[in-house]
């Protein structure tokens, strides 16, 4: 799926301003995410985290079967606290060898499949004043770093900084 098409089909689910269509406005991102950055969707998945207050906890708004109240603290010992904190993009490609929360981890996905993260890029979803409301975080999974695919780049990590940017309006306002 293009840019262009997928901007296109999220603007037309949050105009509206349902609340019902924001979880297909997600995942449409999402999808998109999956094929343009990680390049496969057997090994590929994204994650959104929603900040509940500036500093304070994490949400998941994606995906489904982790957006039932599972919630995080923000912190520098994760990846995505590391992302809101430092407001900076992370590439991570040894991420067992990293501290972050790989309780998640552990949960199926609707495929029953349990997998472990081994490389992630991870960017902030600017708010209006610029301060961080979300973290997007695109991941490779697999038995070893190996299995997962070929590592992420920095030009991988511009380019989602550069998506955040351009789907942020939609997120404000599912967001608010």
């Amino acid at each position: 799926m293009e840019l262009e098409e997928t901007l296109e089909k999220v603007k037309r689910l949050t105009e509206t301003g349902r609340p019902e269509f924001f979880p297909n406005a997600i995942a449409l991102f999402a999808a998109f995410l999956v094929e343009t950055l990680a390049r496969s969707s057997g090994k590929g998945q994204v994650s959104f985290l929603r900040i509940t207050a500036p500093g304070e906890e994490f949400v998941f708004a994606y995906p489904p079967e982790l957006a039932s109240g599972n919630r995080l603290p923000v912190l520098d010992s994760s990846i995505a606290g590391r992302v809101v904190i430092g407001a900076q993009t992370i590439v991570e490609n040894h991420v067992p060898e990293q501290s972050h929360f790989g309780f998640y981890e552990r949960v199926p996905n609707p495929r029953g499949e349990v997998r472990t993260i081994q490389k992630m890029i991870a960017a902030p979803i600017p708010g209006l004043d610029a301060v961080a409301i979300g973290v997007v975080e695109v991941s490779l999974t697999g038995v070893s770093p190996e299995d997962a695919g070929p590592d992420f780049t920095d030009e991988d990590g511009f380019r989602l900084e550069t998506y955040c940017e351009v789907f942020a309006p939609f997120f404000q306002k599912m967001w608010r």
